[in-house]
């Protein structure tokens, strides 16, 4: 039971990373109406929505079996840190399966973000900056709860 929660916690913070990476705030996982809000906002089209959501679909499909495969890691490293004396070299051996993973991964969700963005044309894709900027700023200011719109 503990392992699927920490499971579930870890793939969806991993999951979400993608877009807070390049600070925007629409986590691919599973991508709803709500979180396509600042796409729509920065006049993303239907066509252009389906091939977003396809796009996450694609990155989950990829990424889903190496957080598994990071969860199992963790929980291994977890065990040999219990030890009194670990064997070092078992110890760095894990550590580089973790770091390449966690490089793997990262890699994914910079590629989807970069892949997310050119789905828009040049001026969506300066409109979608101003959106993040603005809700960035918004951000420091908790009292606006709605999406910002581009100053004109």
């Amino acid at each position: 039971m503990v392992a699927k929660r920490f499971v579930l916690v870890l793939s969806t913070i991993l999951l979400n990373l993608p877009l807070f990476a390049f600070a925007e705030h629409a986590p691919p996982s599973t991508i709803s109406q709500s979180r396509l809000a600042i796409y729509r906002a920065a006049g993303a089209d239907t066509t252009q929505e389906a091939k977003l959501i396809e796009l996450t679909r694609e990155f989950e499909a990829a990424v889903t079996p190496k957080a598994r495969s990071l969860v199992k890691l963790l929980q291994e490293m977890r065990s040999l840190s219990r030890q009194a004396d670990p064997d070092p070299q078992m110890v760095l051996k894990k550590q580089d399966e973790i770091n390449r993973i966690n490089s793997e991964m990262s890699l994914a969700r910079i590629t989807l973000t970069l892949q997310m963005r050119h789905v828009l044309t040049a001026e969506q894709r300066k409109k979608l900056i101003q959106l993040i900027e603005q809700n960035s700023a918004n951000d420091l200011h908790p009292n606006s709860d709605r999406l910002a719109e581009p100053a004109q």
